[in-house]
Formats: structure tokens, sequence, C-alpha cells
């Protein structure tokens, strides 16, 4: 088999191996990372513990799907993470990311595409999370385990779609679960819940849920940070046909 080929089979099972993970855990950290996997019966690393940047020896060019992203006032390793930092937290439409290798046009691809990988899961929830304090937007559940970052427009919209914090909400388990579901809307001013909602009896959880019909979010400290009104307008939309 040629080198070329053989590297570009180990890069597609790497990111299959990646990809099921994501299935398994909200966002991946080393722990679940450092077994690698196995292909063509031998283990292949996913990661190197002193480097974010890193190349199996059984391949040709880069495999980064890892790197160190701080919290905010934190250590930053590299100089381009302080300004991918600050463009997730300003809310910039794209991020940009350095890298070493010996390809850049080869290279350069892989590293956006692992980039974005990443920006929806850790960092985007990091930044958005943060913006809020840790707590939920609706309910005010100060638990950051418990919340997810909930896009407003999903990624898969190129114009308005972009992980950033204008575009995400911090939300419980349940409110995501029911934001996703057009159960819960959330228009530039306030918070609508469903005539489906509305019209059920069944406990405190529900009434909960109810109760939020008429009132506001909890707006994050940082005018920027709060959410892009064009964005929820545009979700909304989506909330009132459905609902």
């Amino acid at each position: 088999m040629a080198e070329a080929d053989r590297d570009m089979l180990l890069r597609i099972a790497a990111f299959e191996h990646v990809r099921r993970l994501g299935e398994i855990h909200d966002h991946l950290t080393a722990s679940e990372l450092k077994p690698g996997f196995v292909f063509d019966g031998e283990r292949i690393p996913l990661i190197n513990p002193q480097r974010g940047i890193f190349k199996p020896q059984q391949m040709r060019y880069l495999l980064s799907i890892k790197t160190v992203f701080p919290k905010p006032g934190g250590k930053v390793w590299y100089d381009d993470q302080s300004d991918v930092h600050r463009q997730i937290f300003e809310g910039d439409d794209t991020i940009e990311y350095a890298f070493m290798g010996q390809d850049p046009a080869l290279e350069r691809r892989y590293a956006l595409r692992a980039v974005k990988q990443r920006l929806h899961q850790a960092s985007f929830r990091e930044a958005v999370i943060t913006a809020y304090s840790g707590r939920c937007a609706l309910s005010g559940l100060p638990e950051p385990l418990l919340l997810d970052a909930a896009h407003i427009v999903p990624d898969k919209d190129e114009q308005l779609g972009q992980p950033v914090v204008p575009n995400g909400i911090p939300l419980s388990k349940i409110h995501h679960a029911a934001f996703d579901a057009h159960l819960i809307g959330i228009d530039p001013d306030r918070l609508h819940v469903s005539k489906r909602l509305l019209g059920q009896h069944d406990g405190p959880m529900l009434e909960a849920l109810q109760q939020l019909n008429g009132g506001t979010i909890h707006l994050p400290g940082r005018i920027k940070d709060r959410p892009d009104r064009d964005r929820l307008a545009q979700r909304f939309e989506r909330f009132k046909m459905v609902a």
C-alpha cells in the first residue's frame, strides 16, 4: 500500500474513533483519548501528553485532535491560542489556528476541521457557560456539570451558526431538550412555552417549565456576550411554526 494511501486510511480511522467517543462523552479529555485506537492490528496513539500538535510515528503527516485551551485568565501555552480564546469570547465569525507541518495545504484543511470539532465541544461550551457565570439562563441552576451550551442557530447554518458566545445559551439538560424540541421558544425579549406543554398537568417538573412562559432569560454580565437578537428572532420563527 502506498504511504499516502495508508496515511489517509489511518486518518479516517482516527476520526471515526473520535466520532464514536464523542457519541458517548459530552466532551473529550485526555483520559478518553489516551488509549488510542487499533488499526491493522497495531495500536495507534491519538495524543502526546506533552504536545497539542501531534504526529504518530506510523504516519507521514500530522494527526492533531487535541490542544490546550485555557480558561479565562489561565495560562496560554501557544501564541495562537490567545487569538482563538479572544475570537470565541468576542464573537468573531472565523477562528484562526496555527499548526506545524510539512504540507501547509493538506495540514491546514485537517487542522481547521479538527478545530471546528473542538469548538463545538469543550471550547464553545466553556465560553458560553463562563459568560453566564456557570448558571442556566432559564432556571438559574448553578451547576456547570448539568449544563449544555445550546446553539441558538444550529451550526449547519453557514451564515449565523458559528460557535460564538452570542449564538449560545447555557441550558440545563431538560431545558436544552425542550428548546431543541421547540417546546420552549425564546424571542428577543421573552420566553414562550408551547401549547403542548401548557395543556398538560403532571407534577412539579412540568409546572416549572410552564412557569417560564412570559418570563425572561438570565443575561450575562457583559453586553457583548448577550444572545444575538437576530439569531433569536430567526430561531423563534421556527418555534412559532412548530408550536
